[in-house]
């Protein structure tokens, strides 16, 4: 018996294998029993809970991959352009002396200067008290005149004696007498000169004398009844023709004799003018291995604020562009070694164009050629 694909067999009732369907009963009888079995016990078991429930699925989260830039920028302005460096120096008074007491726990008799006082070469600036020495010191210088007169009376009547000789012997006898009393004269002037010089050097040890022409820069504050001590400044004269700065810089060739300057110390400026070595009569200073050589200004005016070794600057000015346009060096870069800037365009989009640049300073730059005034560019 054919059974077109199908594998029967007959035992009274015909059970039929269908390939697609699985077992069948009669044609389709026993399928319908199959299904129905399956359906009741799926139902049972999701009722006992053995069948998990299927879970609803999460959404993933939304990311917007596309990023924003932003920019800073800067707009094209006109003014100056200065390139400058700054060249630090050193306060040198050329010459400059201070004085204090030679004598110790004496009492102070006055002080004669103030600061800022012009004083010459001599000149007396204070003492102690030298009544005794003074009035010592006249006394030796009256003994000495009246010797002096003596000496020279004598010598007169010398001559007179001599003149009255009648012969050689009675001339040597009266140059012999003549010389004896000559002789005790000179002995008396020799000590007195002595006493005189001691009395000098102990007046001087009691008195402060300048031993330049110069300006008084410094005067001690003392109270009434002060007591000298041999360690303590009392007087200090400077030469303030010649204070100078003093500075070893590589722009050496760029600063002039007689070129004007300012110097600043700390907030206060002062004018000067620079000065050679030859004008100071100092030494011409060779060029270091980093070509760097002395340089000297000396001030316009007076000061009696600076010390010796007081720091300060001068400001050199190598290039300057007035009333250009500029722009901050940050805003200015380079394409293919060109400067050029950024800006965007009307549409938004970040382009480049070259420009020409001239003076570069620490912070700004001035642009030649290629931008307006007032016009955008983006910085960085």
């Amino acid at each position: 018996m054919k059974n077109n694909g199908r594998l029967g067999l007959t035992t009274g009732r015909q059970i039929v294998y269908d390939r697609g369907n699985g077992l069948c009963e009669g044609g389709g009888g026993l399928k319908r029993r199959w299904i129905g079995f399956f359906c009741a016990a799926a139902l049972l078991l999701s009722g006992c809970g053995l069948i998990p429930k299927e879970e609803p699925l999460q959404q993933a989260p939304v990311i917007n991959t596309q990023v924003e830039e932003t920019f800073e920028f800067a707009y094209v302005e006109r003014g100056d352009v200065v390139k400058s460096a700054r060249i630090n120096c050193t306060y040198m008074p050329a010459r400059s002396e201070s004085y204090r007491f030679g004598a110790g726990g004496e009492t102070l008799d006055e002080i004669y200067v103030q600061v800022g006082d012009s004083v010459k070469e001599g000149q007396l600036l204070a003492q102690l008290n030298v009544t005794a020495y003074e009035a010592a010191l006249s006394d030796v210088e009256r003994a000495k005149t009246r010797l002096q007169l003596q000496v020279a009376h004598l010598e007169e009547w010398r001559q007179v004696a001599l003149s009255r000789a009648e012969d050689d012997e009675e001339r040597d006898d009266i140059n012999e007498d003549y010389d004896l009393r000559r002789q005790g004269l000179d002995d008396q002037l020799y000590l007195l000169s002595l006493r005189q010089e001691e009395y000098e050097y102990q007046l001087s040890r009691r008195q402060i004398r300048a031993g330049l022409d110069g300006t008084v820069t410094y005067v001690r504050s003392v109270n009434e009844g002060y007591v000298s001590s041999t360690y303590e400044t009392i007087v200090t004269v400077a030469d303030s023709a010649t204070s100078t700065f003093q500075a070893s810089t590589e722009y050496w060739d760029l600063l002039r004799p007689g070129d004007a300057c300012t110097v600043t110390v700390g907030k206060v400026e002062y004018s000067a003018t620079v000065a050679s070595a030859a004008d100071l009569g100092l030494p011409e200073s060779e060029a270091t291995s980093k070509g760097r050589k002395n340089v000297y200004w000396v001030l316009d005016e007076v000061t009696f604020e600076l010390e010796d070794g007081d720091r300060g600057s001068v400001t050199l000015i190598l290039e300057e562009a007035d009333d250009v346009l500029k722009l901050p060096k940050g805003a200015v870069g380079k394409v293919n070694g060109q400067s050029a800037v950024y800006y965007l365009d009307e549409n938004g989009i970040k382009r480049y164009k070259l420009v020409v640049t001239g003076v570069t300073n620490g912070p700004e730059v001035e642009i030649v050629e290629g931008v307006t005034e007032g016009e955008a560019v983006i910085v960085n």
